[in-house]
Protein backbone atom coordinates (compact mmCIF):
# COMPACT_ATOMS: atom_id res chain seq x y z
CA UNK A 1 0.00 0.00 0.00
CA UNK A 2 2.76 2.47 0.87
CA UNK A 3 4.27 1.99 -2.63
CA UNK A 4 0.99 3.09 -4.19
CA UNK A 5 0.44 -0.15 -6.11
CA UNK A 6 -1.74 -3.20 -5.73
CA UNK A 7 -0.93 -6.90 -5.63
CA UNK A 8 -1.85 -7.22 -9.33
CA UNK A 9 0.97 -4.80 -10.21
CA UNK A 10 3.65 -7.12 -8.84
CA UNK A 11 5.13 -9.54 -11.37
CA UNK A 12 7.54 -11.46 -9.15
CA UNK A 13 9.04 -11.73 -5.70
CA UNK A 14 12.71 -11.80 -4.74
CA UNK A 15 12.34 -13.63 -1.44
CA UNK A 16 14.73 -13.46 1.47
CA UNK A 17 14.61 -17.25 1.17
CA UNK A 18 17.29 -18.53 3.50
CA UNK A 19 16.22 -22.12 3.02
CA UNK A 20 15.42 -22.51 6.71
CA UNK A 21 12.08 -24.01 7.69
CA UNK A 22 10.95 -21.13 9.92
CA UNK A 23 12.00 -18.28 7.60
CA UNK A 24 10.63 -19.83 4.44
CA UNK A 25 7.32 -20.79 6.08
CA UNK A 26 6.94 -17.28 7.52
CA UNK A 27 7.63 -15.69 4.13
CA UNK A 28 5.26 -17.99 2.26
CA UNK A 29 2.52 -17.24 4.78
CA UNK A 30 2.97 -13.51 4.23
CA UNK A 31 3.12 -13.86 0.44
CA UNK A 32 -0.03 -16.00 0.35
CA UNK A 33 -1.85 -13.45 2.54
CA UNK A 34 -1.07 -10.64 0.06
CA UNK A 35 -1.20 -12.46 -3.27
CA UNK A 36 -4.46 -14.37 -2.92
CA UNK A 37 -5.45 -14.40 -6.59
CA UNK A 38 -2.76 -16.77 -7.92
CA UNK A 39 0.70 -18.18 -7.30
CA UNK A 40 3.31 -15.45 -7.73
CA UNK A 41 6.65 -16.30 -9.36
CA UNK A 42 9.35 -16.03 -6.73
CA UNK A 43 13.00 -16.85 -6.34
CA UNK A 44 15.85 -16.62 -3.88
CA UNK A 45 19.53 -16.30 -4.70
CA UNK A 46 20.88 -17.61 -1.40
CA UNK A 47 20.87 -21.24 -2.55
CA UNK A 48 23.33 -20.30 -5.27
CA UNK A 49 25.62 -17.86 -3.53
CA UNK A 50 25.00 -18.19 0.18
CA UNK A 51 23.92 -15.47 2.58
CA UNK A 52 25.99 -12.34 2.07
CA UNK A 53 24.73 -10.92 5.38
CA UNK A 54 24.70 -7.08 5.20
CA UNK A 55 25.19 -7.09 1.43
CA UNK A 56 22.24 -9.40 0.75
CA UNK A 57 19.75 -6.59 0.11
CA UNK A 58 22.08 -4.82 -2.30
CA UNK A 59 22.94 -7.97 -4.25
CA UNK A 60 19.27 -8.96 -4.44
CA UNK A 61 18.31 -5.46 -5.61
CA UNK A 62 20.88 -5.55 -8.42
CA UNK A 63 19.63 -8.94 -9.59
CA UNK A 64 15.99 -7.83 -9.40
CA UNK A 65 16.73 -4.68 -11.43
CA UNK A 66 18.37 -6.79 -14.11
CA UNK A 67 15.45 -9.20 -13.98
CA UNK A 68 13.02 -6.35 -14.59
CA UNK A 69 15.14 -5.08 -17.48
CA UNK A 70 15.38 -8.53 -19.06
CA UNK A 71 11.78 -9.44 -18.16
CA UNK A 72 12.91 -12.74 -16.68
CA UNK A 73 12.38 -14.20 -13.23
CA UNK A 74 15.57 -16.04 -12.24
CA UNK A 75 15.44 -19.61 -10.99
CA UNK A 76 15.92 -20.60 -7.39
CA UNK A 77 19.30 -22.29 -7.78
CA UNK A 78 19.71 -25.71 -6.14
CA UNK A 79 15.97 -26.04 -5.51
CA UNK A 80 15.20 -29.72 -5.92
CA UNK A 81 11.68 -29.89 -4.50
CA UNK A 82 9.59 -26.94 -3.38
CA UNK A 83 7.77 -27.12 -0.06
CA UNK A 84 4.06 -27.85 -0.56
CA UNK A 85 3.19 -24.21 0.22
CA UNK A 86 5.67 -22.96 -2.41
CA UNK A 87 4.63 -25.22 -5.30
CA UNK A 88 3.77 -23.00 -8.26
CA UNK A 89 5.63 -20.11 -6.67
CA UNK A 90 9.28 -21.24 -6.47
CA UNK A 91 10.94 -23.18 -9.27
CA UNK A 92 14.39 -24.04 -10.54
CA UNK A 93 13.50 -22.66 -14.00
CA UNK A 94 13.57 -19.13 -15.43
CA UNK A 95 10.20 -17.55 -16.23
CA UNK A 96 9.09 -14.56 -18.28
CA UNK A 97 7.53 -11.53 -16.61
CA UNK A 98 5.47 -8.64 -17.98
CA UNK A 99 7.78 -5.64 -18.40
CA UNK A 100 5.21 -3.32 -16.86
CA UNK A 101 5.05 -5.16 -13.59
CA UNK A 102 7.00 -4.44 -10.43
CA UNK A 103 9.18 -6.63 -8.24
CA UNK A 104 8.78 -7.15 -4.51
CA UNK A 105 12.00 -7.78 -2.55
CA UNK A 106 11.98 -8.89 1.06
CA UNK A 107 14.79 -8.94 3.60
CA UNK A 108 14.72 -10.13 7.18
CA UNK A 109 17.49 -8.99 9.48
CA UNK A 110 18.68 -9.84 12.92
CA UNK A 111 16.59 -8.51 15.81
CA UNK A 112 13.55 -7.93 13.60
CA UNK A 113 15.16 -5.42 11.22
CA UNK A 114 12.97 -6.27 8.23
CA UNK A 115 12.32 -4.50 4.95
CA UNK A 116 10.24 -4.84 1.79
CA UNK A 117 11.15 -2.94 -1.36
CA UNK A 118 9.14 -2.41 -4.55
CA UNK A 119 11.06 -1.87 -7.79
CA UNK A 120 9.33 -0.94 -11.03
CA UNK A 121 10.68 -0.64 -14.53
CA UNK A 122 10.22 2.74 -16.10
Amino acid sequence: KSAGIGADDVGFIAAHGTGTVYNDAMEMGAFRAVFTHAAMPLYSIKGGMGHTMGAAGLVETIIALRSLRERTVPPTINLEEADKDAVGWATSRCRAVDRHQAALLTNAGFSGVNAALILASG
